[in-house]
């Protein structure tokens, strides 16, 4: 049964990975030969997981080509996604950010800031394509970025700088991303949490099938300056219930709960100094009226400008935000299941590289 399971899973790789390229037959060979030890033991170190010096020997010199990119990794993963997505007349673009803490790795150079001046590792921003029902379908993107020391407390410099100079600026790049690879037949509805309210993302050219289903974060003005939007949305009608099961909080264990929907047209105002016409779009509230005593009340506000005409469009986009689980749940199988923040590499580099090879399987 083993032998069995281990032929299907390389004959998988091998169907995964057939348009890679490097150049050289033999780097392509190589890549494969490593995906089947690194997916059997997917927590264990690289040596651990080759079993052998030489293996081990081969995936450092593969990480360490210069043929070897991290395009070049990924792209017959990406050309793999598309193939699987081909047909379907809507696709969800889940994108979020998580981080990799080397901290304690002192001898791998290449590192930046995370959190303080005292943390230091790689920050990660994926692109993740599911199918409406909730099916991964590969990634298509990943971008991997270091922040330099010297950076380290300028955020009040960085906030005046244009959006293309910003770090935030990732979000827009992977919404036009994901147009300039999806097929113009495929709808992509871009998934984002609050991280994405960003007034720029909502204004931003976009191709014509690409719709936006963004978490808001921040209580924006409104266009006829009458109020603010969650104050605006308290005063519409609910239009439709739905039950879901509540996760675990602090201090509150997970639950039922009933949640009331509602939503309205909104123009959001363009920010104060920022020369951006005013932003239609459509505001979905989800609340939970009647909660437990002790419990913190359901409540979140999704913008979007896919059309909405019954209650079943809201619970579907509902349903259809809720998938953004998947990207969470893929963060934390890389740090927990494949302990991706254990591995030893010199270079920031070469961990990227490390990644490419094996977060894509």
């Amino acid at each position: 049964m083993i032998y069995t399971s281990a032929i299907w899973r390389m004959c998988w790789f091998a169907e995964e990975i057939s348009t890679s390229n490097f150049g050289d037959k033999r780097l392509s060979q190589r890549l494969l030969k490593m995906l089947q030890p690194l997916s059997e033991s997917p927590a264990s170190s690289v040596p651990e997981a080759m079993k052998s010096a030489s293996e081990t020997i081969a995936a450092y010199r593969f990480w360490g080509a210069e043929r070897v990119t991290e395009a070049k990794i990924l792209a017959p993963h990406r050309a793999s996604t598309l193939k699987r997505i081909k047909g379907h007349q809507r696709v969800l673009a889940l994108q979020d950010t998580s981080e990799f803490d080397y901290t304690t790795h002192e001898s791998t150079s290449g590192l930046g800031y995370l959190e303080s001046d005292q943390q230091f590792g790689i920050k990660y921003h994926p692109l993740l394509i599911a199918s409406t029902e909730g099916v991964p379908q590969g990634l298509l993107q990943h971008r991997f970025w270091t922040r330099p020391l010297w950076e380290y407390g300028k955020k009040d410099q960085r906030h005046h700088k244009p959006i293309e100079e910003k770090e935030s600026y990732r979000w827009l790049e992977t919404v036009t991303y994901a147009s300039s690879q999806i097929p113009a037949e495929t709808e992509i509805v871009n998934i984002a949490d609050r991280e994405a309210d960003i007034y720029e993302l909502f204004a931003m050219k976009r191709s014509a099938n690409s719709r936006l289903l963004i978490r808001a974060s921040h209580n924006r003005s409104l266009q006829d300056g009458s109020e603010a939007l969650f104050t605006s949305l308290q005063k519409v009608h609910d239009s439709g219930q739905i039950e879901v099961t509540v996760g675990h909080r602090k201090g509150q264990s997970s639950r039922k709960a009933r949640l009331s929907l509602r939503y309205t047209r909104v123009c959001l105002a363009s920010p104060q100094k920022k020369s951006i016409a005013p932003v239609e779009l459509t505001a979905i509230e989800v609340h939970e009226p009647d909660p437990p005593d002790g419990s913190t009340p359901v409540r979140g506000v999704l913008l979007t400008d896919l059309e909405v005409n019954s209650s079943e469009d809201l619970f579907t986009y509902v349903r259809y935000y809720s998938l953004r689980g998947l990207i969470e749940r893929y963060f934390f199988t890389l740090k927990s299941g494949c302990q991706v923040e254990n591995l030893q590499l010199e270079t920031a580099k070469k961990l990227r590289k490390c990644f490419k090879s094996g977060l894509t399987i």
